[in-house]
């Protein structure tokens, strides 16, 4: 069970039950809802690649990853050796790199953006409330 997750742009640690959020990105521009933290991940838990092949160190990474897991001290540390054409994460303490489809750097790498159908539901709320305390 992941306890904590370390990704570019997100930290997130679960205490209490609960998942909570630093962040480099504006609250305003993603949804950082308990739903979407939960569904975050979610997706790690879930995350399984199609290719194993030995990791090849060949330059500069596009970040890195820490995950804490439930009954280990140390976490899982890996880094993120290619964004596109596929997601590519290394373990390099193991010597091993995982493929995955490019539509998982969304999936895994990004909470996903707030709809503007989400800031017009928060709008109308705010604008119903003012009207029901005129009745």
């Amino acid at each position: 069970t992941i306890t904590a997750l370390k990704i570019p742009d997100y930290q997130l640690v679960l205490t209490e039950d609960k998942w909570t959020l630093t962040s480099t990105v504006s609250s305003d521009e993603v949804d950082t809802s308990a739903d979407a933290l939960s569904t975050l991940i979610d997706h790690w838990q879930k995350a399984s690649g199609y290719k194993v092949a030995a990791y090849e160190a060949n330059g500069e990474s596009e970040g890195e990853i820490d995950i804490s897991l439930q009954g280990q001290e140390q976490p899982l540390h890996l880094v993120i050796v290619s964004k596109a054409p596929d997601l590519v994460l290394a373990n390099p303490a193991k010597g091993v790199q995982y493929q995955f489809s490019i539509t998982q750097v969304e999936n895994l790498l990004q909470l996903p953006a707030k709809s503007a159908e989400t800031a017009t539901e928060s709008e109308e709320e705010s604008a119903s409330a003012g009207d029901d305390s005129q009745n």
